[in-house]
């Protein structure tokens, strides 16, 4: 929605390419430069392990899920500028005329949001699904910074497979390829289930670069006889002299 907002709705120029450029900030600032500040907002300053105490009575729920809660959200916010500048780029694509259509109709803009730019949207959601998924299933960093050992109940895949096959006598690199292979299997499935919404904006990006075929112009009636143009007469000497049928002049076309 904030996508629709920045691209589709008439705000004062320098105040919307300011909210703009602030998130575009978000998507150059590096992973490891956050690491150390981000440790201690969740640690220190939100005290994650004791934020969601009242959910230990779960029988599937241990202390150290805290700590996932707390990667979720980072994900969720690390995510925002990159989606929101994919979802932009995609709404602008979006027919001027269909909106217009919809405003002189009455349509408040959440209306023309839910009903129009929203349910047109699938094919952009299908491809940041993918993106983020894979992006957030890879990824190490965040997950080592917050969670910090593979062998926690809350530890992520990739956590879980750093420490794999490792023991005191060396590494079993035959399992942790084992283990590789099953760890990329969700993004496969992934992958497969949303191939048609991620061919489907392909296709419509190929349909905005196709150049559209310009008529040509018609071709232009001499009035001028060859005579005329041998004798240097003018246009309007011509004019005079040349013959009419049904109010149109006779004469060679311009080859």
């Amino acid at each position: 929605f904030l996508s629709y907002v920045l691209t589709l709705v008439y705000w004062t120029e320098r105040l919307q390419f300011s909210i703009l450029a602030m998130f575009l900030v978000g998507i150059f600032i590096p992973c490891p430069a956050v690491l150390v500040p981000l440790s201690d907002f969740w640690i220190n300053i939100i005290g994650v392990d004791g934020l969601l105490e009242p959910l230990g009575e779960l029988p599937f729920f241990t202390a150290r899920h805290s700590r996932l809660f707390a990667v979720t959200v980072t994900h969720v916010v690390y995510a925002i500028p990159i989606c929101m500048l994919l979802f932009r780029g995609y709404y602008m694509s979006l027919s001027d005329e269909l909106i217009e259509a919809a405003k002189i109709d009455g349509a408040s803009i959440t209306s023309i949001y839910r009903r129009l730019a929203l349910p047109l949207s699938k094919p952009m959601i299908g491809v940041v699904f993918i993106y983020q998924f894979t992006m957030i299933w890879n990824e190490f960093l965040f997950s080592l910074t917050l969670i910090g050992s593979s062998s926690s109940p809350a530890a992520t895949v990739t956590l879980v497979l750093s420490g794999l096959g490792s023991d005191l006598s060396g590494v079993d690199f035959g399992l942790r390829m084992a283990g590789a292979f099953v760890a990329a299997l969700p993004t496969l499935i992934i992958y497969v289930l949303f191939a048609e919404q991620f061919a489907d904006i392909l296709a419509y990006f190929e349909t905005l670069d196709e150049v559209p075929e310009i008529d040509a112009e018609p071709e232009l009636v001499n009035v001028m006889r060859p005579d005329e143009v041998r004798e240097s007469l003018s246009q309007e000497e011509a004019l005079e002299n040349a013959d009419s049928e049904g109010g149109f002049f006779k004469g060679p076309k311009v080859s």
